[in-house]
C-alpha cells in the first residue's frame, strides 16, 4: 500500500468557476440544485493553501473554509455518517485571459460514523456533481460547462481511494 499520502487530509475533487464564489456555490446548493444541501452545524475549521499570487492582487496563503455543508435533511453532524464539503474561495478573481472569474474548490467526501476518517471520495463527488443535473440528465439552467480535470492527486487519502480527477462546474448566475 502506498503510504505517502496517509498523513495528508483532503484531496481537491471539485472546482466551481465563473460565478463560483463560496457564497454563490453555497446559495446554489441550498436553493437551485436538484439535490439540496444545507449548512452543517459542526464547523470544524479546516484550511487549504491557495496559490493565487499569479493573479492581479492575489496571494499565496492559507485560507480557512467559508462554508461547511452537507445534504439537506442530514442529521446533526455527530456522530452520524454523512457526505460533507467545505468551500474554499480563491482570494481574487482570475485575471488570466480567458478568465475563470471567481472560483472555489472543495473536496466532497463521506465521513464515517464518528467522523474518525473519510471512507469515500468518489461516491460523494458523483452525488455532488449529479445535483447540477435534472432527473432527465440535463444540466440545470444556471450551469454551463461540466468537465473533469486530472489534478494528479490519485491515491489513498485517509484510507479511501481518490482517482485524481476533479469535477469542474461552470456556474453562470
Amino acid at each position: 500500500m502506498d503510504t505517502s499520502q496517509l498523513n495528508k487530509k483532503d484531496p481537491i475533487n471539485f472546482i466551481f468557476y465563473r460565478v463560483g464564489s463560496a457564497w454563490d456555490v453555497n446559495y446554489d446548493l441550498k436553493n437551485w440544485t436538484s439535490a439540496r444541501w444545507q449548512d452543517t452545524g459542526c464547523n470544524g475549521n479546516q484550511r487549504v493553501y491557495i496559490w493565487d499570487a499569479m493573479h492581479t492582487g492575489g496571494q499565496d496563503a492559507w485560507r480557512t473554509n467559508q462554508y461547511p455543508m452537507e445534504p439537506a435533511g442530514t442529521s446533526p453532524c455527530w456522530p452520524t455518517a454523512r457526505d460533507h464539503i467545505r468551500l474554499f474561495e480563491g482570494f481574487v478573481r482570475d485575471s488570466h485571459d480567458p478568465s475563470w472569474g471567481v472560483w472555489s474548490i472543495t473536496s466532497a467526501h463521506h465521513d464515517n460514523y464518528g467522523h474518525s476518517q473519510t471512507d469515500d471520495w468518489e461516491g460523494p463527488e458523483g452525488r455532488l456533481r449529479g445535483a447540477f443535473y435534472d432527473g432527465s440528465g440535463n444540466k440545470l439552467w444556471f450551469v454551463g460547462a461540466v468537465w473533469d480535470v486530472d489534478l494528479g492527486n490519485a491515491g489513498q487519502w485517509q484510507g479511501a481511494y481518490n482517482n485524481g480527477l476533479a469535477s469542474v462546474v461552470e456556474l453562470l448566475y
